[in-house]
């Protein structure tokens, strides 16, 4: 299909055929990425509303001030990484790998979270890797799909994606808690982790319709008109 970033579209006969095909296309651009958000909402909202308890299970020893401080630590870094992510999506020309890679080192930093329980050092150190994971991704992500959505419907399909990944800041945690036994909360932690190997996958396979191979980013250039036959 001609790339119709920027563009108006009208499609006759929706309902069957070539024209339901020609209409499931162009709204999948906008239900990728919603699926992307919903699967990285699982895993970061399952993973930032359990911290505290994760905390204390990795260090019973831990008051409720070391946990107020120690919870801290995954957020400073997130801060950082946030203002390095964003000044790299101005430059980067495939901001997917920008949204990729965080979402990666939020997976496997959750999964080292889960292998180093019981040692409490080591697991802050992937706390740490877990929240850059888990924050990192905005900048890009939201560039990504201002970018893929035409004006006019930037606003609609922003807040439609946002919506719908929204929907995981009630899943991800009713997932984690429904597989804590009381003991551990490391059994839970698996779903969050799985969940972002998914987001992972998602965006790699992304294609922006505004980024064609061999165009810039923008609306597509308008043809010239053919010259009238004589």
């Amino acid at each position: 299909m001609a790339d119709l970033s920027g563009l108006r579209v009208a499609v006759t006969g929706a309902g069957r055929g070539i024209g339901r095909s020609i209409v499931l296309r162009l709204a999948s651009a906008g239900a990728h990425l919603a699926a992307t958000h919903l699967a990285l909402a699982i895993g970061t909202y399952g993973f930032n509303l359990f911290l505290p308890l994760i905390i204390k299970q990795i260090n019973p020893a831990y008051s409720a001030t070391n946990i107020g401080f120690t919870a801290a630590v995954p957020y400073i870094c997130a801060a950082l990484s946030l203002m390095v992510t964003a000044q790299l999506s101005k430059r980067a020309r495939e901001r997917k790998y920008l949204v990729a890679v965080p979402l990666a080192l939020g997976a496997v930093g959750l999964a080292a979270v889960i292998a180093l329980r019981h040692h409490p050092g080591p697991a802050v150190v992937a706390l740490a890797v877990t929240g850059i994971g888990a924050f990192a991704w905005l900048p890009a992500f939201w560039a990504l799909t201002t970018d893929s959505l035409s004006r006019t419907h930037a606003a609609v399909g922003v807040a439609a994606i946002n919506s719908i990944g929204n929907l995981g800041g009630f899943f991800g945690p009713y997932i984690v808690g429904k597989e804590t036994d009381g003991d551990t909360v490391t059994a839970g932690l698996l779903v969050p982790v799985v969940s972002l190997a998914v987001s992972v996958v998602l965006i790699l396979l992304w294609r922006s319709p505004a980024r064609q191979p061999g165009s810039e980013t923008g609306p597509a250039p308008v043809a010239d008109a053919p010259a009238t036959a004589r």
